[in-house]
């Protein structure tokens, strides 16, 4: 029980660290944000939420490569969580890592999901690459698993035009 003890009280510190983190983000004190995430990623390395907060960290600081070397150590360790594996894929996007955030979105896992809205927003994404032909089908998928509103349907008729189906669209 006294590895126990000290697995709550690392599991404490991680918890403090991450809220530490986040007030300073909020306080725009980027330095000690930066800080309480690298010391919470030496804990936790496949801590997903702390390595995207200290990418953000990085970019508003002006350190875009850093930013970009956060967002690739969170693709190599995605959760089986398909909303994680798009934010990680739409950070690679925005940070032009192109060809990582491909390789994000091939993952199995959220090929696999019945998430509708992961869906949309990985469909969103591929759109943002130009990879059309898969932004389509991930869309049709959102729409057949229930997900109906005025953001699906005109990202689908969006990518129906890309495709040359304008009666559909």
């Amino acid at each position: 029980t006294c590895r126990t003890r000290e697995q709550a009280a690392l599991m404490a510190d991680a918890a403090a660290l991450w809220q530490q983190g986040q007030d300073a983000i909020r306080a725009q004190r980027f330095d000690e944000a930066r800080e309480r995430f690298e010391q919470l990623l030496r804990m936790q390395p496949a801590h997903l939420g702390a390595r995207l907060l200290l990418a953000g960290v990085h970019l508003a600081q002006g350190h875009a490569r850093a930013a970009a070397q956060e967002t690739l150590a969170a693709a190599r360790a995605l959760p089986s969580d398909a909303n994680a594996i798009v934010r990680v894929a739409q950070a690679l996007r925005q940070l032009g890592e192109t060809n990582a955030a491909r390789a994000v979105l091939a993952h199995p896992f959220l090929a696999a999901t019945r998430d509708p809205r992961a869906l949309l927003a990985a469909a969103h994404v591929q759109q943002g690459l130009n990879e059309h032909a898969r932004a389509l089908p991930l869309m049709d998928r959102a729409l057949a698993l229930g997900l109906d509103n005025p953001d699906l349907r005109y990202f689908r008729a969006l990518q129906l035009q890309f495709h040359g189906r304008l009666a559909e669209a």
